[in-house]
C-alpha cells in the first residue's frame, strides 16, 4: 500500500514539474510571438494619435510624404505608428518603398482601417487606387 501512495506522490510531482516546465515555455513563446506593450511608470505604455490628414489617392502612386497630406517638418518623423482608412474605394499600399500599383501592394477595401507600425515603415509608405475610380484615405499618427 505505502508503494502504491509514493508512486502516486511521484506521479503527482512530476505532473506538477511539468505543469511549471511547460507554463514556462507558453510564457516566453507567447512573449515572442505576440509582445505586450512596454510597461513605463507602472502603467501600459501605448502611442497616441497626435495629427491626421486625408487625401485623394489617384492612378499615380503617392509617398505619404506627399506635401498635399499637409505634414509638419517632423509629423512623420515623430510618427511611431500610422492608422490607414480608405473611404470611398479600395487602395493598395506599399511601406517597402517600391512604388504599388493597381495590381500590387497590399489591398484595403473601402470602409477598411489597417495600423502600421514603424517609423520606416511610415516614411516608406506609398499609395494608388486600386480600380477606376479615385479613393480617399484618410492618415493618422501616432507617437
Amino acid at each position: 500500500m505505502n508503494r502504491n501512495r509514493y508512486a502516486l506522490i511521484a506521479l503527482l510531482a512530476g505532473a506538477a514539474l511539468f505543469s511549471l516546465v511547460w507554463g514556462a515555455v507558453a510564457r516566453v513563446q507567447d512573449a515572442a510571438y505576440n509582445p505586450q506593450p512596454e510597461a513605463r511608470g507602472g502603467s501600459l505604455w501605448a502611442t497616441r494619435a497626435f495629427t491626421t490628414s486625408t487625401m485623394t489617392i489617384g492612378s499615380s502612386a503617392i509617398t505619404i510624404s506627399n506635401p498635399s497630406f499637409g505634414w509638419s517638418a517632423t509629423d512623420l518623423t515623430d510618427a511611431e505608428a500610422a492608422v490607414i482608412s480608405a473611404h470611398t474605394q479600395a487602395i493598395n499600399f506599399t511601406w517597402d518603398g517600391n512604388d504599388p500599383t493597381a495590381t500590387k501592394g497590399q489591398p484595403l477595401a473601402a470602409g477598411s482601417t489597417v495600423r502600421l507600425v514603424g517609423t520606416d515603415n511610415i516614411a516608406n509608405l506609398r499609395f494608388i487606387r486600386s480600380g477606376g475610380s479615385d479613393g480617399i484615405v484618410s492618415i493618422t499618427l501616432e507617437k
